[in-house]
């Protein structure tokens, strides 16, 4: 499908730690949990997109290209 055209896709952390994915508004995958919200003290967080975990390397990069990013909390 995205290689036909754009597929919007959306991740949301809940303040209990629970992690929901949507693509094209859609509930997508299962809700998964991995652990309570965690804090970082100012200055010292690192949002980054298109790259599923650091360090960079080997089939972590996202295979596509960005058209929009936005974050808020």
């Amino acid at each position: 499908q995205a290689v036909e055209a754009s597929v919007h896709l959306v991740m949301v952390w809940k303040a209990n730690g629970e992690i929901v994915a949507y693509r094209n508004g859609e509930a997508y995958g299962k809700p998964t949990r991995k652990s309570e919200m965690m804090t970082y003290a100012a200055g010292t967080g690192r949002l980054t997109f298109g790259l599923r975990h650091l360090p960079g390397g080997g089939n972590r990069y996202l295979k596509g290209k960005l058209l929009d990013a936005a974050f808020s909390s």
